[in-house]
């Protein structure tokens, strides 16, 4: 998943695209997306932000063998705009 700060003048921004207040369960935001076009250059990537299921979260942060975690009680829960891209505009 992909976070917009600020859409700007994008695709985000033609028409048929709507944004409301939503959540995503089971999503947690994280920096851990290495990105050489937004942040950084090919020779040292930049890290931006990201949406990442609670699986993939507790992978990056996997104990060593034989220690003990704390499994969630509830998934994680993150809050923000979602965007609904009507599908001639999703390929841009």
């Amino acid at each position: 998943g992909s976070l917009c700060w600020n859409p700007g003048t994008g695709a985000l921004a033609k028409e048929g695209v709507v944004g409301a207040l939503g959540r995503a369960r089971g999503y947690k935001r994280s920096w851990a997306q290495r990105s050489t076009d937004h942040r950084g250059r090919p020779t040292f990537p930049g890290i931006v932000c990201t949406l990442l299921e609670d699986s993939e979260v507790a992978e990056i942060h996997r104990l060593p063998e034989g220690a003990s975690s704390i499994p969630l009680a509830e998934p994680t829960m993150t809050e923000g705009v979602i965007y609904l891209i009507p599908p001639e505009l999703v390929n841009e």
